[in-house]
Order: structure tokens, then sequence, then C-alpha cells
């Protein structure tokens, strides 16, 4: 840098400073001139000040650092070229070419330097003010004489500017107290904006533990400013507990704070009302007192309870985008993403930081970059279009597509427009309904090929959208005419019943499926069959539907019908069976506990049929039969019910009876209406009646089978009194039912303890002379009253649970006597009295069977059954299957008390046994009796007849043997052979027996032997 002058140059100084004090004069600068002077003497030292008149533009700026420091760091040259209007002093400017009439200043290294400040007046450039350095050696007096040629040019610019600093000294004035008002005006817009947005001022000192509040921080907590004393204590009160050890530690480290912080808080103040609301504050440390604490803090507050809220609902909502398992992103104009969720980053196997560098076409190939932008045609389409939703395919990361269904919209935050999409995976949802659709391929081919009838239907009014061929073959119509019409009574009218239809469409919209509803249908001609419908129901485009299947049973209900008729009604007479008797009884008891009246069980066998039986034949039998039956029912009410037990035997039911009376006066007009004459023939018959017994509900309080059975035990008793009668049900005849009970009992515990025993009686071929057989005979060993013969317990076993198990036993005991008599060396054939109840018992075919593979010695054939005609007839049908069954294991069956029936001639035929036994009765008596003579020779003949062996009971003396053989009558048994002896006798008696030559003797008269 060029040398500055000495500073005790006196003359230079005084030479200079005489040029400066008439600048300064010509300035017009009274008052400062000689203070000023000085400050520019002592300036102007070690410079030069020079102003140049140019209206050319500076030349190149070039920066001279030294020289703008000390001119500009000098307060008073810094103000006088501020007050001068050198607005631009920051611009330096530097020549290569010297001012004409001055010597060239050159610095140290050679360079002229000099400081160049534009002096401006308003706009017009009044000069160039240029400050050189002086160099050692250069003349005082050029410097000087320059200084005082250009003397007035410098006055005037001085002169000027003092004229300009006082007017700007009243514009510096006029703007302060504009600014003023400015600054009033924005303090009140400050104090309203702030109470407007729920936003009060407050100020506190640490120190005095002062606190101010605006009204706002009042009215936010509901408080009057007068009932909130304005102090730390209360306010510290006010703060929430879990809030107010923070919020301590906070404002005890602000007051603490050795920096001048601006900070911010949050905490929960309790309001008036009591309850708790966020505020938030933020200040700023603004005062400290001379030992540098604080005793300023100014700040504003405001209510952020509902931002708060809002922040609470924005968590959840986040915390619920980031938990769903659909795929959401947000997306900005260009398709880049602002945001993934956690299912996304699964679901893509991108992270988030990857998918946040990524845009839409990144991870969707058929969606390329050009569609995105501002001006893109997808941008554009969610601009317009708004929501839309659409399927398409995501790239996931290992390079695999997944198919995806997109729900996308537009939404605006800050001026800007952006994109939400949800986006999830419909891998299995494509799959199930490429299954559905081959499912529904499946369904159609099976519609229409199922043999049963199926049809679609609308729900709610029955119309027919769908049916399949067997449907309309089934019903008659052609698909086209009865697709679109309706099922209900009023079009189709397939639906009979309209009742019916509802509790089906009921049922199917409360479950969804019905199954099986039977119900009947009508055919397009007009016939009603019945089905078993089956329905589900389904949706088909926003309409509820159902899908019928009928499954046809019109045939098995006409068979179940049938079977129904059959099984619980009489086939002759068509009246219900003892089965449905049964049924009927216990509804009527049902009924009769509701109401105060009586049930009659009345039952009804019929006097004098077995006489026209016999004498007219079965055919009138059943003619009779169904007559009487017809007499019944119109004879008893609407409510009582008539049954056919079999054979001649009736049950009638009277309900609802008011007294015993009213039940006389039924029971007189039933035997009344039985005892009218029958048309028999050609001849009218009044030889039928009733025997009728009679008990009486609730006074005989007892199950229906016992009702019945007291009636029939009744009835036995009105037979006994002479029929054409009935007799009540009394305590006497349950003294013998009890009696009979108890008996029965005994016999039970008989068989259980081995006191039955079986006696033989032999049956003898009294032509040939040789025993044949022998008959087993049952005889109850009392260990009170000794041997009881078989009419003394016999009856009583013959119609209970007893028959069967007895039955056995004695066929088992007969075959286990015919194997050890075989061992004996004797070869006798067994018969065995069986009753019906025990041939009709369901296990009875099969225990022969068993009980005949135990005895593998004995021949089948050599056991014959006995069975009494009269029982027999009773169930003649079911009596012919088991003799059948019986035949082929090579069992044979004996007819015992053959002619004691009725219409035994028209029976024979239809009884598959082998053998007859004419009954005892009639062959004791033949020789003195010539009807019982013409019965036993009437029966012979008709076993001959019909190719039966005949064997004749009863013959008790030599004189019925010869009798007998005289008649063609060969075999036969009775006291004249052998009485009925023990199994241990048998044998010594066939090995004793011998004929009686007397057999043998010839015949004489009609030539028979």
């Amino acid at each position: 840098m060029a040398k500055r002058l000495p500073r005790d140059d006196a003359k230079a100084n005084a030479r200079l400073a005489g040029v400066l004090r008439r600048i300064l004069a010509a300035a017009a600068v009274p008052e400062t001139s000689g203070a000023l002077a000085g400050e520019i003497l002592r300036f102007t030292a070690a410079r030069l000040v020079v102003l140049v008149q140019t209206d050319a533009d500076a030349p190149t700026p070039a920066v001279a650092p030294d020289n703008r420091r000390i001119l500009l760091d000098h307060p008073v040259m810094a103000a006088l070229l501020r007050e001068a209007g050198a607005i631009e002093t920051s611009r330096f400017y530097a020549s290569e070419t010297a001012i004409p009439g001055l010597a060239a200043i050159q610095s140290e290294e050679g360079r002229t330097n000099c400081l160049a400040v534009p002096l401006n007046s308003g706009e017009l450039r009044v000069g160039i003010l240029l400050i050189f350095g002086l160099t050692e050696g250069e003349a005082l007096d050029t410097v000087t004489g320059n200084a005082e040629m250009l003397a007035p040019v410098l006055a005037t610019v001085l002169h000027n500017a003092m004229l300009r600093r006082q007017d700007y000294r009243t514009h510096l004035e006029n703007l302060v107290d504009e600014r003023t008002r400015e600054v009033r005006i924005r303090q009140e817009r400050l104090v309203v904006a702030l109470e407007s947005t729920n936003t009060g001022l407050w100020e506190w000192n640490p120190i005095t533990r002062a606190i101010y509040f605006s009204p706002t921080y009042f009215t936010m907590l509901g408080w009057a400013p007068d009932e909130f004393p304005a102090d730390q204590e209360t306010w510290t009160s006010m703060v929430h507990p879990d809030d107010l050890p923070t919020t301590y530690a906070f404002f005890h480290g602000i007051a603490n704070s050795p920096d001048d912080i601006a900070f911010s808080h949050e905490y929960r103040l309790r309001s008036k009302p009591g309850a708790w609301r966020w505020f938030m504050v933020r200040g700023k440390i603004v005062g400290r007192n001379e030992q540098g604490l604080v005793n300023r803090v100014v700040g504003v507050y405001i209510d952020i309870t509902e931002r708060k809220s809002e922040d609470k609902r924005l968590r959840m909502a986040m915390q619920a985008l980031d938990t769903t398992r659909e795929c959401v992103y947000w997306i900005d104009q260009d398709g880049r993403m602002l945001y993934v969720n956690p299912a996304t980053e699964q679901e893509l196997g991108y992270s988030s930081a990857e998918l946040l560098q990524m845009t839409i076409p990144d991870i969707d190939p058929s969606t390329p970059p050009e569609m995105w932008g501002p001006e893109g045609e997808l941008t554009r389409r969610l601009n317009d279009e708004g929501l839309r939703k659409f399927v398409t395919q995501h790239r996931h990361r290992d390079g695999h597509l997944i198919p995806v269904e997109v729900d996308s919209d537009a939404f605006y935050y800050g001026g800007q427009t952006y994109f939400i999409a949800i986006a999830r995976d419909i891998s299995r949802r494509l799959e199930a309904e490429e299954a559905l659709r081959k499912s529904e391929a499946k369904f159609a081919l099976l519609f229409n090929l199922t043999p049963e009838p199926m049809a679609l239907t609308r729900l709610r009014d029955g119309v027919v959208l769908e049916v399949s061929r067997s449907y309309a073959g089934f019903f008659g119509y052609l698909p086209e005419e009865i697709i679109g019409r309706s099922t209900l009574p009023g079009d189709l009218g397939i639906w009979v019943d309209a009742e019916q239809r509802r509790q089906w469409k009921e049922r199917i919209e409360r479950d969804g499926e019905v199954l099986s509803f039977e119900t009947p249908v009508r055919r397009k001609d007009g016939s009603i069959g019945v089905v078993l419908l089956s329905g589900k129901a389904l949706e088909i485009g926003g309409e509820q539907c159902v899908i019928l299947d009928f499954h046809d049973i019109t045939k098995q209900k006409q068979q179940a019908e049938y079977l129904e008729q059959i099984a619980h009604h009489d086939p002759l007479t068509g009246l219900p069976n003892r089965l449905l008797l049964g049924d009927r009884l216990s509804q009527a008891i049902a009924r009769n506990q509701r109401s105060d009246t009586l049930i009659a069980v009345c039952y009804l066998d019929l006097d004098g049929f077995k006489e026209i039986n016999d004498r007219f034949g079965h055919q009138a039998g059943d003619e009779l039969l169904v007559e009487v039956a017809n007499r019944l029912i119109a004879c008893v009410r609407g409510g009582d019910t008539v049954v056919r037990l079999g054979g001649d035997e009736f049950v009638v039911l009277l309900s609802g009876l008011s007294s015993e009376e009213e039940c006389r006066v039924a029971l007189d007009r039933l035997l009344q209406t039985v005892a009218a004459p029958y048309a028999i023939g050609n001849t009218s018959h009044s030889g039928v009646s009733a025997s009728i017994g009679v008990t009486l509900f609730p006074n005989d309080q007892v199950d229906p089978d016992t009702l019945v059975r007291h009636a029939d035990h009744a009835m036995y008793v009105a037979k006994q009194a002479g029929k054409n009668r009935y007799q009540m049900f009394d305590t006497r005849l349950e003294q013998r039912i009890e009696a009979r009970l108890a008996t029965l009992g005994l016999l039970a515990e008989a068989q259980r303890s081995g006191q039955f025993r079986l006696y033989y009686q032999p049956k003898v071929d009294c032509r040939q002379g040789r025993v044949v057989g022998v008959e087993a005979l049952i005889r109850w060993q009392h260990p009170t009253l000794g041997l009881l013969s078989p009419a003394e317990f016999l009856p009583l076993i013959e119609d209970t649970d007893l028959a069967p198990s007895i039955g056995d036993w004695v066929i088992k005991e007969a075959m286990n006597r015919m194997a050890q008599w075989r061992r004996e060396g004797i070869d006798l054939c067994i018969s065995v009295n069986a009753f019906v109840r025990h041939l009709l018992h369901p296990g009875f075919v099969n225990t022969l069977v068993a009980i005949l593979s135990q005895y593998p010695q004995v021949k089948p054939g050599s056991l014959v059954i006995e069975i009494v005609e009269t029982a027999a007839l009773k169930e003649l049908d079911a009596i012919r299957q088991v003799i059948e069954e019986c035949r082929s294991l090579g069992v044979t069956f004996s007819l015992d008390d053959f002619g004691t029936g009725y219409s035994t001639l028209a029976h024979l035929r239809h009884l598959p046994a082998t053998e007859i036994k004419i009954d005892h009765s009639f062959v004791r008596h033949m020789l003195e009796r010539t009807e019982d003579f013409a019965i036993v020779e009437a029966v012979i003949g008709m076993a001959r007849a019909f190719g039966r062996s005949i064997v004749a009971e009863g013959a008790e003396t030599p004189a019925h043997i010869i009798r007998l053989l005289d008649m063609g009558c060969d075999v036969m048994q009775g006291y004249a052979l052998a009485r009925p002896m023990a199994a241990a006798d048998i044998t010594s008696w066939v090995r004793k027996f011998r004929p009686d030559p007397f057999w043998y003797r010839p015949v004489g008269g009609n030539g028979k032997a």
C-alpha cells in the first residue's frame, strides 16, 4: 500500500485545513464546520479527497479493500457520504488511467489505486468522490492546488448534502410516527387474530413467580378473569397430575436456561366444568436482570384439545392402515409412492424404504410411465372419475405376478392432488371363481341330466327362472310353457296348498334351506302327486332365488297309505284293528284329562256266529261280520271308534260320556242293533246277538291295554250269564284277574325251577298191532298240590307270554326224549301240542331250527306238532305260512280236536296238516249217539278224501277199538290202550306191548276186517 504522510507535518496540515475551511464555509455548514473540519483534517492527513465531475459510467469495478475500510469505518465520513447521497457506497472502482492534472499514485506493487464513491442527487449523478492515498515524496503543493481548484464544486455538493440531511431528518421523524401507528394497528390485529384462533398471550417472571394471562386464557378454561388468581401456585394446582412432573421440570429448565431460547410444551389443565383440556404453550426468554437471571418470559398458549382428538383419530387411522391385511399406498400425480403400509411390504416383498423410491409402473407392468404425470391419461381419469375399481397385476420382488383388485380415489392436500389406492390379492378369489365356473358348468350339466325334477325359482313370487328336462316331464309342461310363470295357486297352481307354501317359504328365509318338505303338487293334467321338496336359497343378480329338487313319492305315499291301512285296519271290515285301538284309546284318555267326562271301553263277542259260519259257510260268516261292522259304525257317534280284534270280537270306544246312564243307553242301542235280523242267503236269520263287557275310565283308572283286558273279562261274564247282554266291570272281576296274574307268576316260577313234566300216551296202529308214536302231555308237579293236569293251568298260559317259552321247552324235552329212546333201541315219533301264540311268535321257526340241530340223530319227521283246529282257523293265513316253513324242515303237523271248529270242510284244504285227530268228545259217545257216530264217520271219510292220515282219540273201551277199525280208522289212542305215563315207564310198556288178537278177527256182514 502507499505510505501515509506523517501526522506532524504542520505546514501541510495548515494549508489543507484552510482549503477545507473554505469548502465548509461555501457549503454553509456553520455550527459543525470546525468540528467537521477537524475530523476531515485528521482523516485526510493520510488521504486525498477529490471530487471529479463525470457523466460516464464507471470503469470495470475492482475492490480496494484498504481504502474502503478506512472510509466506511470512519463515522463522520460515513455519515457525510450517506447524507450526500452516496447510496451505493459498496461499489468500488479502480482506474488504470490517472486523472488529468494529478500525478499518478503508485502502490507498492507499482499499481495506481484509488477509492471511487459515486455521489448522487436524486436520480442525477453529480460526481465521483475519489480518495487517493499519498505516496512519500509527492509534491504537497500539487495536491493542495488541485484541492483548491476543486473546492467550489465540493462545497456545492456538501451544501446540497446538508440540505438533504435536514429533509432526511424530517422524513425520519414522519417515518417513525407512521411506523408507530403501524405497530399499534398490527398489535391490535394480532390480539384479534389470537383471540379468534383461540390463542392467548402470557407473560411470566420466574423470579417474582407472577404470571399474566390474556382474557382468552380464562375463556378457554370456562373461568371469568376475576375468578382465577394469576399466580404460579394456582396455575400449578390446575395441571393434570400425570403431566405435572414433566411440566414442572420443563419450566424449571426455562427459568434456569443460560440462553435466550424459544420453546414449546404441551400439557393438560382442568377447566371450570372439571374436564381436562390440552394446551400448547410457545414462548421465548426476552429479559434478564443485572445478574443475568431470567426475569421475563413471553409467549402464546393454544387450546389443542380438538387437535389432540384429531391426532388420536389420525393415529388410530394410521394404526388401522398399518394393521389392515389389504395393501394401502399414497401416490402423487407422477405415480411416486409416498406411503405404504406393512401389508404392501409383505405382499410385494420390498421394504418400505425401497417402495418409497419406486413408482407405480415399477410394480404394475400394465401401467406405463406416460400414463402418469399432470397430463397422463390415468391421472386425468382419476381426477375426472373419482373412485375407481379395477383389476390389474402387481409384480413381486421375485418376479412373479399377483392378480389384485384396486380401489383408488383422488384427494387434495396443500393445493396438490394425490391418490390413495387399496389393493387386495384376489388370487384365491380368481381360483374360486374358476372353480365356480367349472362347478356351474357341471351343475348345468347335472341340472339337465338329473332324473329328479329340478327348478330355479324366485323366492318372493315363485316365478320359474329355469327348469330341468325331468321337471318339465314330471309336471307335463314344456319349458317355454312354465318359465316366467309363477308356481303359486293363482297361476300354474303347482302348489296345491298356499299355506304349505307359506310355511316352506318361512323356513327357507329362516334357515337358508329346507330338506324333504312333503307337499302335494298339481300337474298340468290336474292330477295330484306327492313330493319331497328340498330347497336351497341363493342370490342371483341381487334377487333371492331358490334351487328346488322334487323327489316324487306319490307311489310310496300310496303304498304307505295302503300299508297303513292294512297295518291298522281289519282287511275284511275296514275297521281299525287291535294296533290302532291302542292309539285311539290313548288319544281318548288324553282328551278326557281335559274334560270331566267318561270313556266306555266295550268289548263285544257275537253270540250264535259259530252256528251261522258252520251252517252257511265261511263266505256267509264274512258277510255277517261286515254287516255287524256297518251296523256298529252307524250306531255310534262321529267321535267314537269301532274296532275289530279278529274273529267275531269287536271293541267300541264311546268317548265324552257325561254319565253312566248315558253309557247304558248307548249299550242298549248297541245290543238292539246287533240283535236285529240278518239277511243270510235268501232267508232272514235272527239268531245273532252280542255279549258286551264294559269298563269306564277314569273310574277304572288303568292303562289302555288293561282297560281292554278288563272289558274282555266282563264280556266273558256277560256271555256266561246268558248272552245278549252287557256286563260292567267290577272289583270282583279285578280279584279274579289278580288271582290269574298270581297263578301266572307261579307258572313262570314253575318253569324256571323245572316243575313241569312230560307224560306220554301211546298211539297204536291197531290194525298192524304196533306202537307208532306217543303224544306228549304236560303236567305240573306242584310243590304243594302235587301233580296237576293240563286243564288246570294250560288255559291260563294259552294267551300269555309264557306260551312261547313253555312251548320251546316242550319241543326240546320231546327231542331229548326221542334221542334217549333211540339209544335204548326204541324208535317212536312224539306229537307235541303247540299254542297258536307260540307258533305265531316271530322267532318260532328259528328256534325250532336251533333245537333240531342239537339232535342230529333224531329225524325231524319224528316230531309232530299238534294244533287245535278252532285256534288255527282264527289265524288261518299266518298258521299256514308257519306250517309250510316247518314242513320244509321235515316237521309234520296234526290237526287236533278236528270237528269242533266252524267251516271245517272249507278250511281243511287250506291247512297243510298231514294228520287229522278226531276229537275224543265225538269218539267217546259215538257208540251211544248216532250224531257223534255220523261225525266220526264223516271225518274219516274227509280224511281219506283229502289224503290225510287219521288218529282217533278217546278209544276208552275195546268196543271203541273194534268199531273204529270197522270204520277204517287204524291209529288210535285212549284208555283202552294205555293211559298217559312217565317217560321212564314208556320203554318197558313198549317192550311188553302185545296186540289183542281180537283186533284181527274177520268182520261179518259188510266184508270189512
